[in-house]
């Protein structure tokens, strides 16, 4: 089970969710993927927003994060030719709205989970339209065999001042909710972007427990248009890569980034040092890595393969 929160107020959403994946053999859970992604950022026609998932991690052999990516796009193989792809460019077979994709996961998604198992879904963002109206959006869907069990959509009018929290995998209870609402409505002064999605993770750390793993990625969507959308990995320790060259090797900290998918953008996960924008439909895309070297290289992204299912897991 993972933990991911979600709070949207006007002008501003954010969504965290932790990145392990873990096993249960009896009543012993172990972990299985310690830097599993579990949110996707998504470009629709009419919104920008985050897309967070817990419950069954894999589709077949597929984990969740890339069913729903496929499913968004509407490639057969968003990772490209033998699984080895990177960022691509053009157009894509889909270019949905906000509510046609939502829809789509609801109906597509639940004949695909295995029996017994639950998939929980939260959309958190910003929505508009061409007269230049924004407003925030938070869905959350409960999905088993062949079913969806719950359906949530905020309101379409907001009140000033308003927020709404979400929270989808453990249970955290409604008083803990009500408590993350009024910290992040009611700070004076009012929190940055960055210090909501702290918050978000020392909570998630706070309920850390056996399948909620210490590290976490944040999406943070400010108003269209007034910022990027940014992605950020908060790491309890540093994560490495290593960069091969004849001259010399090089070790640097890296950031993890997930899925982006918009009209004419298809950017699987990545390990992130320095950072990279892309386009997504007029909306700048911004994945935050590890601090780049002072010298040599400005930033490095590369593209983190899919994890296997071992034999004994596979549905």
């Amino acid at each position: 089970m993972t933990l991911v929160l979600s709070f949207a107020c006007h002008g501003i959403a954010v969504q965290v969710a932790d990145r392990l994946v873990s096993q249960q053999r009896g009543r012993a859970i172990s972990p299985l993927d310690q830097i599993a992604n579990k949110l996707l950022i998504y470009r629709a026609r009419d919104a920008i927003v985050s897309m967070g998932y817990a419950g069954q991690a894999f589709i077949g052999e597929i984990p969740t994060d890339e069913w729903i990516a496929q499913l968004l796009s509407g490639e057969p193989n968003v990772r490209g030719p033998d699984d080895s792809g990177g960022v691509r460019m053009g157009r894509t077979a889909n270019n949905w709205d906000i509510g046609k994709a939502v829809r789509a996961i609801g109906e597509q998604l639940p004949p695909c989970i295995a029996a017994g198992q639950t998939i929980y879904i939260s959309v958190v963002g910003h929505q508009f339209n061409r007269h230049g109206m924004v407003r925030p959006l938070l869905y959350e869907l409960t999905l088993r065999r062949d079913q969806v069990d719950k359906f949530y959509q905020s309101p379409r009018h907001w009140r000033a001042g308003a927020g709404c929290v979400s929270s989808i995998g453990v249970e955290i209870g409604d008083q803990e909710r009500e408590r993350i609402l009024t910290h992040l409505c009611d700070a004076a002064p009012q929190l940055t972007h960055d210090e909501i999605a702290e918050f978000l993770t020392a909570t998630i750390r706070k309920h850390e427990q056996p399948g909620v793993g210490p590290h976490t990625s944040a999406v943070i969507i400010p108003l269209p248009g007034s910022a990027p959308v940014r992605s950020k990995f908060f790491a309890n320790a540093p994560h490495h890569i290593l960069i091969r060259s004849p001259q010399t090797d090089l070790r640097l900290e890296t950031g993890y980034s997930p899925w982006v998918i918009g009209p004419g953008l298809i950017k699987p996960p990545t390990a992130d040092v320095g950072g990279m924008i892309f386009d997504a439909g007029g909306i700048e895309i911004a994945c935050e890595g590890g601090p780049p070297p002072t010298r040599g290289i400005l930033g490095a992204m590369g593209s983190v393969d899919r994890f296997k299912l071992p034999p004994h897991l596979r549905r």
